[in-house]
């Protein structure tokens, strides 16, 4: 899955466009696609993205930038790969909406990091604490792994 890829898939008015792989500056050659006949709805899926570039994240938010314009985008599953980015460079997400991200959280007793998904009304804002959730697997405590994961998300979908 080193490679990128951009499936497209139809559900009702909106157009969900499954992004997988690593996001180089190849890509820009599948952004550039995407102005051909698409919905004006459309949701970008990171779930299997494994990694970005400086090329690529060049490409995408210079993709987004004018995309936004003509279209209502949502960015959902987010990785933390893809988090980081959007807490680093806020232009990595324009004027787009945030629905869903993977949240990292280390179980020591497993000795094992948890992605877990978090919908966007379940973001913390501003300095509210949060309750992790258990572990998967031992149902023990878990903690966040990274510990600034939430600072451009605090107030992300508030605008």
């Amino acid at each position: 899955m080193g490679l990128f890829s951009l499936k497209r898939e139809k559900k009702g008015d909106r157009e969900i466009l499954r992004l997988e792989g690593a996001i180089t500056g190849d890509a820009g050659l599948e952004f550039i696609k995407l102005y051909d006949g698409i919905s004006p709805k459309c949701t970008f899926n990171f779930r299997n993205v494994i990694s970005i570039n400086s090329q690529g994240l060049q490409v995408w938010t210079m993709f987004l930038r004018d995309f936004v314009n003509d279209h209502e985008v949502q960015l959902e599953e987010c990785p933390p790969v893809i988090v980081s980015q959007m807490n680093m460079l806020p232009s990595f997400v324009q004027q787009a909406k945030v629905t869903s991200i993977y949240v990292p959280y280390f179980c020591e007793a497993c000795n094992k990091v948890n992605s877990l998904i978090m919908e966007a009304r379940q973001f913390p804002k501003g300095d509210q604490e949060m309750k992790p959730p258990a572990c998967p697997t031992c149902k023990g405590e878990q903690e966040l792994d990274d510990f600034d994961y939430f600072y451009f998300l605090s107030y992300l979908n508030d605008r």
